[in-house]
């Protein structure tokens, strides 16, 4: 008898994790990325990349790598993944 609730528990659940996603997704997609450099990074990068880096371009002219977080708003499959 408990099995309907659960499953209505579920879907509900299931709806606001969709609507907090979408919402996530508007608000933050594309905004985790960053600029991750080697062991070899230049001697002024080594204290705060962060003065010298704003862009990919300038990521990559650097020879840093324009990497993704692994938990990220870019999709809602993400988002809903993020947020659980």
């Amino acid at each position: 008898m408990a099995i309907p609730s659960l499953v209505n528990v579920m879907i509900v659940s299931l709806l606001f994790f969709l609507i907090c996603g979408v919402i996530g997704v508007n608000y933050f997609k594309g905004t985790f990325f960053s600029c991750e450099f080697g062991p070899f990074s230049p001697v002024y990068l080594q204290d705060n990349p962060q003065a010298y880096v704003t862009t990919k371009f300038d990521c990559i002219n650097l020879g840093g790598e324009w990497v993704n977080a692994d938990q990220n708003f870019d999709n809602v499959l993400e988002a809903m993944s993020t947020l659980f």
